[in-house]
């Protein structure tokens, strides 16, 4: 359910950020992608904090068995702490697609895959067995949230990527 509401709030301040980019109105597109991160890292963090408490009762409605709920239960003590990153992070990205600026968003996917979170993957889990795994998963996505607001910051995420035709 966190998932499906970054994606929605990705895809809806890609889409506003697109039509005021190709308006020119450059300062509402700004105005767009802040209220949007900020109240998507808000409304996470609201249901982080009820994860972190009730995460076993969250795993208990799909599964009944004791170990897997301990499992749940950790990896929700663990993951509660990167979800407002991480869905932070997809409003950013939503913000470069929406513009059209996919290089920029494809870049900052495979970095948090395949350059921090894979690797982690192999150096925490032999350290720390499966809870290395949410460290590593923790680690990218706080990290890749980093990167892709440093996209809009710094980048040219403002100007159109389509020409405009004479028809």
């Amino acid at each position: 359910m966190v998932i499906m509401f970054a994606m929605g709030m990705s895809l809806a301040t890609g889409a506003m950020a697109g039509q005021f980019v190709g308006a020119g109105m450059p300062e509402k597109t700004e105005e767009t992608v802040k209220r949007s991160s900020l109240l998507t890292f808000g409304v996470i963090t609201i249901i982080s904090i009820f994860l972190f408490f009730f995460g076993q009762h969250v795993t208990k409605i799909f599964i009944d068995d004791t170990a897997v709920i301990a499992v749940g239960k950790q990896f929700f003590n663990y993951g509660s702490f990167s979800l407002p990153f991480f869905v932070t992070m997809e409003v950013f990205i939503g913000t470069l697609r929406g513009t059209g600026h996919t290089v920029q968003s494809t870049i900052v996917d495979m970095v948090r895959l395949w350059v921090i979170r894979i690797p982690l993957i192999f150096f925490f889990a032999d350290l720390f067995g499966y809870v290395g795994i949410f460290y590593a998963m923790i680690i990218s996505n706080i990290s890749t949230m980093c990167l892709a607001y440093v996209f809009p910051r710094l980048g040219n995420w403002k100007e159109k990527v389509v020409e405009e035709y004479a028809y």
